[in-house]
C-alpha cells in the first residue's frame, strides 16, 4: 500500500473513530416472541442558545423646560435558554454607531444604561461595545405577556447639552442587540 493510501486510511479510521466517541448512544431495542413484547427507543431533543428581547417600547422624551435633564427608562423581556445574555447598544448618529439624537443640522448626544432587573439601570453602555454578565429572569419567552418584565433600558441628555443645543425635534434610533452567553 503506498503512503498517501495509508495516510488516508489513517486519517479515515481516525475520523470515524472520533464520530463514534462523540455521538450518543442510541440504545433502541426490539423485543422478543412471547405473550408480551417490549421495546425501548432513546428519545433525543436539542434546545440551542436561544435569547429574545420584547416589550421595546419607543422613548418619548418630552420638551425640556431650560433646566435639568431629560430621562426616560423602558422595562423590557429579556428571555434565554442560557440564563445569562450581553447587551450591544448602538445609535444612528454621528459615525453610525454613536448614541446621538439629530434635528437635521445638529447631533445632540444621550446616554445609555441597562440593568438585567426592571426598574433598575445601572450599568452604563458604551456603543458598539457589548456588556455580559447578565442575567435572566424570564420564565416565558414574553414574559408572561409583558406583565413580569426583566431589564431596564435608560437614555439621558444632560441639561449642558440641551442648553447648547438649537431648538428643533432630535430624533434617532437606539439598537439592542442580545445575545446568549
Amino acid at each position: 500500500m503506498g503512503i498517501m493510501k495509508k495516510a488516508a486510511t489513517v486519517a479515515l479510521s481516525a475520523a470515524m473513530l472520533a464520530g463514534t466517541a462523540i455521538a450518543p448512544a442510541l440504545a433502541a431495542t426490539n423485543g422478543t416472541i412471547g405473550s408480551s413484547s417490549t421495546g425501548t427507543s432513546t428519545i433525543t431533543a436539542f434546545v440551542g442558545s436561544l435569547v429574545r428581547v420584547s416589550a421595546v417600547d419607543d422613548l418619548d422624551l418630552g420638551s425640556w423646560s431650560g433646566s435639568g435633564d431629560l430621562t426616560q427608562a423602558d422595562d423590557v423581556c429579556v428571555w434565554t435558554t442560557t440564563g445569562g445574555y450581553n447587551i450591544t447598544a448602538t445609535g444612528d448618529g454621528g459615525t453610525g454607531s454613536d448614541f446621538a439624537l439629530n434635528n437635521g443640522t445638529q447631533d445632540l448626544a444621550y446616554s445609555v444604561k441597562w440593568g438585567d432587573s426592571a426598574g433598575a439601570a445601572t450599568d452604563g453602555l458604551t456603543s458598539g461595545s457589548p456588556l455580559g454578565g447578565q442575567v435572566s429572569g424570564a420564565n416565558s419567552t414574553d414574559c408572561n405577556s409583558g406583565t413580569s418584565l426583566t431589564a431596564t433600558v435608560e437614555v439621558e441628555i444632560l441639561g449642558a447639552d440641551l442648553s447648547s443645543a438649537d431648538s428643533g425635534t432630535y430624533t434617532g434610533v437606539l439598537t439592542l442587540v442580545i445575545a446568549p452567553e
